[in-house]
């Protein structure tokens, strides 16, 4: 059984026609060839010999004396038996509703649906369940999964993304199976939420227990009933149970069938066959009532009795994930309606909506008459658009330089973004690259290079950022993933080379996004403000998350920003009179902040921490700092 798995992906690549006689016999014949390339072609051959071979087969396992031989039907007859049964297994496993119940009480339920895939060209299978458990009066638990395996005898895993969420907790992990290890990565939560035993995530080398093939503990079901489709009178794997188990222990699991009875579950009788796992494998004992049809329709585990359900009997229990959110919706849509008082608070709650919300303010847009409420739902439907103004957003990001100067005219920096369309999380998204010269004193500048990746939504959603830097004379880059919860942030490199642990232990704090307001990075507080002129917003309130100050890396603060429309003017810029439109922002601490900004090129000029930021081009931009004085 060790080399199951690579060799059934070597026998999806062939033809799926059925041999004829003669090939399925010819290949028996080559199992005892002396040469041990035809013995492995012979078995790739009759592994893709379909429901035809297996009865011939089966009597050649039966007959066969030599061990290898025997291991090689033993493996074919497996797969054959399950191969000849695959409409079953899809029907079974297409969608599934179970209740659990506990000393005869529900205390949770569970939803699974399949379908075929493919994974790089091998056929496979795409897992989804969504669970829900009672585990004791106050502590009540929600975890949804998604996962791929291969369409082979052991279903070797892929990958899996798993998302729970517990009392005082919430995290999502994303597991990659190799050949010989498991790269747990953390995709969503807190240092302690990371993995209940509290060990960081990482790539770990598989700590085999025998030499069953590979399983994954979301599997072992599936697997049960294939081995039931077999006949097989025993089974055994070893699975990786991946939450608790970071470390990627292996543990020996074994079912042994142990008769046919005939069970009632749901008001619906099933002839169903029994397989039985002692204790020993760090799951407990578990039992298995598998119906040919229908697969399993009832199991224990660990005390708890899982039984095959119905839509009409779990469907009410599952929560509506987006109620709430259609409720806000629909709330904030009456409230831009309604009394003009509370129509400026309806209008920034729309604002925060994605763009699935689009559709819904464009009818409203189409069936309003009141001219302000028109004007802000025109506003909103701008906003919400991905493609509104692209064109002219693309010519102002493509290529902006600045520069800083403080009221006396001395150089303060300088900084060049560059903007363009990107994936983003398989999603639109805009990749911005910035290069910004800071002075840690007048005679040594300081210079830092920001990669951060958005959505390209209304308020240009932050995914992730790199940051290379200076500090303290070595060269640093970080990566900050960023969540609308969390930040977390991760040494990629000191001075060239990868970090050990000890260097990568960089502050990771939580972070108070939500409070009502839409979140973003400072580096993008200017293009923000950009698409709020071009929308022609009078008002935005952000949450501004600042990961690099001049105090160094590894730190952030957040700071709530409100931000004005302060009406339109005339500037002075490159000698010629530009109309401009201004926007000015009170922060938390008190300070003001001002922006000015052109319909044609967006942000000419600013005021920020008491520093003017110019527009200007590549020349101004690396003038030297002793040039900048007046």
């Amino acid at each position: 059984m060790a080399r199951l798995a690579g060799i059934a992906v070597l026998f999806l690549t062939l033809a799926a026609a059925a041999f004829a006689g003669e090939a399925v016999e010819k290949a028996l014949a080559d199992l005892d060839s002396d040469d041990f390339a035809k013995r492995e072609a012979a078995e790739r051959a009759l592994m893709g010999s379909g429901a035809e071979g297996y009865e011939p087969c089966r009597r050649a396992l039966e007959k066969a004396t030599d061990e290898e031989t025997k291991m090689r039907l033993g493996r074919v007859v497996e797969w054959l038996a399950i191969e000849s049964k695959t409409e079953a297994l899809e029907a079974a496993w297409r969608e599934r509703w179970f209740l659990t119940t506990l000393d005869g009480e529900v205390v949770g339920w569970e939803y699974v649906t399949s379908e075929r895939s493919t994974h790089k060209g091998r056929p496979a299978w795409k897992f989804a369940s969504e669970v829900s458990l009672q585990e004791a009066p106050d502590a009540k638990s929600h975890w949804t999964t998604t996962w791929t395996s291969l369409h082979d005898p052991a279903m070797t895993p892929i990958r899996c993304t798993f998302e729970a969420a517990r009392p005082h907790e919430k995290y999502a992990l994303r597991f990659t199976f190799g050949t010989d290890e498991v790269d747990v990565e953390l995709v969503k939560g807190r240092p302690q939420d990371r993995l209940d035993t509290g060990r960081k995530p990482g790539k770990f080398p598989f700590n085999r227990a025998g030499q069953g093939p590979l399983a994954f503990e979301l599997n072992l079901t599936a697997l049960v009933e294939r081995a039931s489709l077999a006949r097989l009178s025993q089974a055994s794997w070893e699975y990786y149970g991946f939450v608790t188990n970071p470390e990627a222990k292996c543990f020996t699991y074994a079912v042994a069938f142990a008769g046919e009875e005939e069970v009632e579950v749901g008001g619906r009788k099933f002839r169903a066959r029994r397989y039985l796992h002692e204790a020993g494998s760090g799951r407990g004992r578990e039992e298995y009532w598998i119906d040919d049809t229908r697969g399993v329709v009832r199991m224990t585990v660990e005390g708890f009795v899982i039984t095959l359900s119905d839509e009409k009997t779990v469907g009410p229990m599952r929560p509506d994930a987006g109620a709430a959110a259609r409720a806000r919706f629909e709330a904030a849509l009456e409230g831009i309606a309604g009394p003009a008082d509370g129509r400026d608070e309806a209008e920034q709650r729309l604002l925060q909506l994605d763009g699935k919300a689009l559709a819904k303010c464009r009818e409203a847009l189409a069936a309003a008459s009141d001219e302000d409420v028109k004007a802000r739902l025109g506003r909103v439907c701008a906003w919400l658009d991905p493609d509104f103004k692209l064109a002219e957003l693309e010519a102002m990001w493509k290529d902006a330089w600045y520069v800083a100067k403080d009221d006396e005219g001395f150089w303060g920096g300088s900084e060049h973004v560059a903007a363009r369309a990107s994936r983003v999380r398989g999603r639109q998204g805009w990749k911005v690259e910035s290069t910004v010269r800071l002075p840690e004193d007048p005679r040594i500048p300081k210079k830092f290079t920001i990669e951060s990746r958005t959505l390209r939504d209304g308020l240009m959603t932050p995914a992730d950022m790199k940051i290379s830097f200076k500090e303290r004379g070595r060269d640093f880059r970080i990566r900050l993933r960023l969540d609308p919860d969390w930040i977390e942030m991760t040494l990629l490199e000191i001075d060239g080379r990868k970090p050990v642990d000890d260097d990568a232990r960089l502050e990771l704090k939580e972070v108070a996004l939500s409070e009502g307001r839409p979140w973003t990075n400072a580096q993008d507080v200017s293009r923000l403000l950009e698409r709020a002129s071009l929308a022609r917003f009078p008002r935005l309130d952000l949450r501004v998350v600042e990961v690099l100050s001049r105090k160094g890396a590894g730190r952030f603060k957040v700071d709530a920003k409100s931000f004005r429309f302060a009406g339109e003017e005339e500037i002075d810029f490159g000698g010629a009179k530009t109309p401009v439109r201004k926007y000015a922002g009170v922060m938390e601490n008190g300070k003001r902040e001002e922006y000015w900004i052109e319909d044609a090129r967006g942000l000419l000029k600013a005021r920020i921490n008491d520093m003017n930021i110019l527009r200007t081009d590549k020349e101004g931009a690396n003038r030297p700092p002793d040039d900048e004085k007046k």
